[in-house]
């Protein structure tokens, strides 16, 4: 893929904040990434008061005057009534977690980034949807970080020097590429399905299903570039086994012009690159043989809702 916007970080956010900071200052040398653009980072609602920063606002103000050139997006842990969540917990905060970095690294990989992840802050159970993410996701050229401290600081950045700035400090911290196994790499159209999923969990299950997942991928490709939105709207609503009639009233038609979309969709998809089946002879019931034959993906859309 084509990289034409500028490479993003994604961290989270735990209860030593200048782990971003001093991370920051790694990614920003010449040898890392000097280009970076914008930086992502998952956080809860608990801060622990920090010397520098007594609180999340003045830890925020103080990334975008630092670091003006880059862009900053702070994304909250929500629960299902938008209220952003104290700890990562429970299981159910877990998988609030987890879906958002999934998201998060959807999106930027979904716009072309190039993207860098890091594993150091948050708590452990964020490391871990981080990695897991990255594996899902990041391609070859995106990298995974864990920051290494030479001794547990508060301060925002390293000291180059003690006190009596004669002798080095021992307060220094590098980055640290951590190898990736790139799971959906091995198979790319377990990635074009991960690619259209907002359920990290679902994710999981196609990349175990994947003796499957080129059937399916081939059926979601018919479906988003020869269908438009009424076709799919009708495609759905027959798989649910609602009548052509029915269809029509719920999507403005009437049932003839519903039938006959079903009819021409059946012999595109039928004379089609999406599959290897021919019909011959044309059946009487077309709009049976189509929905049986899209039933893996249908199925799959209808039990997202």
């Amino acid at each position: 893929m084509e990289m034409t916007t500028a490479p993003a970080l994604v961290a989270t956010l735990g209860l030593a904040p200048q782990i971003i900071t001093r991370a920051l200052d790694e990614m920003l040398k010449p040898n890392v990434e000097p280009g970076l653009g914008p930086v992502y980072i998952i956080h809860t609602s608990a801060f622990r008061k920090h010397d520098h920063w007594p609180s999340f606002a003045h830890f925020t103000v103080y990334l975008e005057q630092t670091y003006s050139r880059l862009s900053f997006h702070l994304v909250p842990i929500k629960d299902e009534n938008g209220r952003t969540v104290y700890d990562v917990e429970t299981p159910e905060t877990a998988e609030l977690a987890f879906k958002t970095v999934f998201n998060i690294v959807k999106q930027l990989k979904r716009e072309g980034r190039r993207l860098h992840g890091l594993i150091a802050g948050g708590r452990k159970s964020m490391i871990v949807y981080t990695m897991i993410s990255a594996q899902l996701l990041f391609d070859e050229d995106d990298q995974l970080w864990h920051l290494y401290s030479s001794q547990d600081s508060w301060e925002p950045h390293e000291s180059l020097k003690s006190g009596n700035d004669l002798t080095e400090s021992k307060d220094r911290s590098h980055l640290v590429e951590i190898p990736i196994l790139h799971l959906a790499g091995l198979m790319p159209m377990v990635r074009e399905l991960i690619l259209n999923s907002d359920d990290p969990t679902q994710a999981i299950r196609l990349y175990r299903k994947h003796e499957t997942v080129e059937q399916i991928v081939r059926l979601q490709r018919f479906y988003l570039e020869e269908c438009d939105e009424i076709d799919r709207k009708i495609l759905l609503l027959a798989a649910k086994g609602w009548g052509n009639r029915k269809i029509g009233d719920a999507v403005g038609l009437t049932e003839t012009p519903v039938t006959n979309r079903i009819t021409k969709m059946a012999r595109k998809f039928y004379r089609s690159k999406y599959t290897t089946r021919r019909l011959h002879p044309w059946p009487r019931h077309v709009k049976i043989v189509l929905l049986r034959d899209l039933a893996p993906f249908l199925n799959q859309l209808l039990s997202d809702e």
